[in-house]
């Protein structure tokens, strides 16, 4: 009997140090990556830096990290942490959620890969090579896959209830 509650009690103190990670952990990582993506922003939206074709996807991953921090991250610290659970007392808000976190997680290493692509393309020894380094290459490629990802995790709008 003794051994029970002993295992018990070491359950709950697990249970509470889960809550504390989320709770102040995740509250943490939102301050520091937010600081973090407003130092990234000051730096690319220099003038010096808009030739620049690589520095368009990394905007378009700072809007998409500032996006998924503020929503997903401290949506879990909301949840798990304080149990201020705001997405089951409406059911559109359950459904933007969880289209934000599949939405997010997956765009912004889809860019980031586009961002790695251009640099493999602009430092071809091949001049034809380097000339698919282009804006309108990656307006086009961000919106495509953009859009890719819109439709393809449109099923959780749909299926994704309370």
């Amino acid at each position: 009997m003794n051994n029970y509650l002993h295992i018990i009690e070491q359950m709950e103190l697990l249970n509470n140090i889960i809550i504390y990670i989320y709770r102040y952990g995740n509250l943490i990582i939102c301050i520091l990556s937010n600081i973090g993506n407003i130092l990234s922003a000051l730096i690319f939206f220099r003038k010096t830096w808009r030739k620049n074709v690589c520095v368009l996807y990394f905007k378009c991953c700072l809007f998409v990290s500032f996006a998924y921090v503020n929503t997903v991250v401290l949506g879990t610290a909301f949840i798990t942490g304080f149990n201020i659970n705001i997405q089951n007392s409406n059911v559109v808000l359950c459904k933007i959620f969880n289209y934000a976190a599949y939405l997010f997680s997956t765009l912004l290493p889809t860019i980031l890969a586009l961002a790695s692509i251009d640099r493999l393309l602009i430092s071809s020894q091949n001049v034809d090579t380097r000339l698919y380094s282009s804006k309108r290459l990656a307006y086009f490629s961000i919106s495509i896959s953009t859009l890719f990802w819109i439709i393809f995790n449109f099923h959780s709008l749909i299926k994704v209830n309370l």
